[in-house]
């Protein structure tokens, strides 16, 4: 797909596929669609890159909640236990926040392989337009 430098090609790109948020780097070049009302902040824009930090309401929650310890011992071994504890939970709360991402992405990939191939046979404006939302989901996953 093609770089947007008109900030309003991109907005009507962002309608067509549905998406709630979108932001771009400072070129234009690099954006991010988002398709649930997540809240944002920009950390680093530049021209070869945009990094964004998302806000979850309820990581802080799992966080405290699994931090807690009924365990006795010498304090580093507390400490890994409670390490252990939130990154097994934290693990549990992206799947459930975010879905499984790694398996969207394989599914996504093999789904665009077959439209790029129906896209070849079949060189409609449809099949571009399939095509082209499939991508756009997947670039929104990585």
């Amino acid at each position: 797909m093609e770089p947007f430098q008109d900030i309003q090609k991109l907005e009507r790109y962002q309608q067509r596929l549905g998406m709630q948020h979108v932001v771009s780097n400072i070129n234009g070049k690099i954006w991010a669609f988002m398709e649930a009302d997540v809240e944002y902040e920009v950390v680093s824009d530049s021209e070869q890159q945009i990094t964004l930090k998302l806000k979850e309401e309820s990581f802080k929650e799992v966080v405290a909640q699994n931090w807690k310890a009924e365990f006795e011992g010498n304090p580093f071994s507390l400490f890994h236990y409670k390490l252990k504890k939130v990154k097994r939970a934290l693990a549990q709360w992206s799947k459930e926040t975010f879905g499984n991402i790694f398996h969207e992405i394989a599914t996504l990939e093999d789904t665009i392989k077959v439209l790029e191939t129906q896209f070849e046979d079949t060189p409609s404006g449809k099949n571009r337009s399939r095509l082209q939302k499939a991508q756009a989901e997947l670039y929104t996953q990585l």
